[in-house]
């Protein structure tokens, strides 16, 4: 029989006797929690060719366009508001590195939906990282000179 406890306090107890220590301390233990957040912070990676190019002109005040995020297979939209300037330079990035050499991420904070309007992603903004070419390994048959 496996006794527990502690010895010097004498509540050695065999062990199918012994409760869970929130049970044994008049807790009840719950399997679910509910916290209330005013919003959640979400980023979405973004395909760069699908970025559409006529958001914002590429000359004068490019503003504030508005984007709007529909999962696929669902009826959830999410609209983010964008700094066109911002957006201007994403563009110009994925030109010049090529739609294929870079991730694009959409980033922001996702706030409730105004009555009968889609979700907010609030503080809008893109993040462009270039990806690096994996380094080309040598194959196994030739064997540098050098």
């Amino acid at each position: 029989m496996t006794m527990l406890g502690h010895a010097r306090r004498g509540m050695i107890e065999p062990a199918a006797v012994v409760a869970p220590k929130a049970l044994r301390r008049g807790r009840r233990v719950v399997s679910k929690a509910i916290i209330r957040v005013q919003g959640l912070k979400v980023a979405v990676p973004l395909a760069a060719d699908a970025l559409p190019r006529d958001l914002v002109p590429m000359d004068g005040p490019a503003g504030e366009p508005e984007i709007e995020l529909v999962l696929e297979g669902s009826s959830l939209a999410m609209r983010a508001r964008i700094n066109g300037k911002s957006f201007r330079k994403v563009l110009k990035q994925v030109a010049e590195q090529g739609a294929a050499n870079v991730a694009v991420i959409l980033q922001g904070t996702l706030r409730p939906p105004a009555p009968g309007g889609p979700f907010v992603l609030d503080s809008a903004g893109f993040q462009v990282v270039v990806k690096t070419p994996r380094p080309v390994e040598p194959e196994a048959g030739s064997a540098d000179p050098s």
